[in-house]
Parts: C-alpha cells; sequence; structure tokens
C-alpha cells in the first residue's frame, strides 16, 4: 500500500531524483564520474553504499572497469549489478 501510495504522490520518483543527484555530488564523484553516473543510473544502491565504492575505485576509471568494480560488489552482496 505504501509503494501505491508514493507512486499515486510521486515520492517514489522525488525520492529516485535526490538519490541520483547525491551520488552525481558526492565527493568521492571527482574523478569518477562515468562510475557515479553508472551507479546513480543502473542501479538502486543507496547514496551512501555508491559512496563507499566511488571511495574504494581509483580515479579515472573507465566505464567498464568501474562497471566491473560495482558488479563484484552486488555479486559479493548479494545483489544484481
Amino acid at each position: 500500500m505504501q509503494l501505491l501510495n508514493e507512486m499515486k504522490s510521486g515520492t517514489g520518483h522525488h525520492r529516485n531524483n535526490e538519490r541520483v543527484h547525491g551520488i552525481l555530488q558526492h565527493a568521492e564523484a571527482k574523478g569518477r564520474s562515468r562510475m557515479a553516473e553508472h551507479l546513480a543510473y543502473s542501479t538502486d544502491v543507496s547514496v551512501a553504499q555508491a559512496g563507499e565504492l566511488m571511495a574504494v575505485a581509483p580515479k579515472g576509471q573507465t566505464s567498464n572497469k568501474a562497471q566491473s568494480i560495482a558488479s563484484a560488489w552486488f555479486a559479493a552482496a548479494g545483489g544484481k549489478g
């Protein structure tokens, strides 16, 4: 019921926009913009989780390496990447 109410009111969409913005503007996203974009748009990780992932990734990662790091993290966490 809560999900239905969020869908009707648009709060779920608003929360996702805040999450995407939080990931893209995170301090750890500096020099890791491709990884930040991947985490923001292709996953459902929280801002805090994205920050932790980006913190351990070298800056200037290529898109494929960033995705590999994120996918490995998801696999270890039992999620999907």
